[in-house]
């Protein structure tokens, strides 16, 4: 069954700010997360619908509070994506970054 992850991250405009070298691109930075969460997730047999969890990060990658989900998809879609939210982390993303990923959503959709 097809499933898939959608970040939505704040826009920031560095204007004529050279970045580090580590520095990746918001982009980079969705690619990262989703790629985290995706291993973890494990949504209920023949479950359909999407899913927002929004979520706050500490500096070192764990999850502050529980996350929030939203959104048109059965309790169990639900409470599979913030399980698998909360059981990844801590979240491995870069730390110069952080102002970024600090305060994210993430939208999981399952047989769309």
């Amino acid at each position: 069954m097809p499933r898939s992850l959608i970040l939505l991250l704040p826009i920031v405009v560095l204007a004529a700010i050279a970045q580090p070298a580590e520095a990746v691109t918001p982009a980079e930075l969705a690619g990262q997360l989703n790629a985290q969460i995706a291993r973890c997730w494990n949504p209920p047999p023949k479950a359909r619908g999407s899913v927002a969890v929004s979520i706050e990060f500490n500096q070192d990658g764990r999850i502050v509070g529980t996350p929030k989900a939203s959104g048109l998809a059965s309790t169990g879609v639900a409470k599979s994506a913030v399980e698998a939210v909360q059981y990844c982390q801590p979240y491995r993303l870069p730390p110069s970054m952080f102002s970024i990923w600090q305060h994210t959503t993430v939208r999981l959709s399952v047989g769309n």
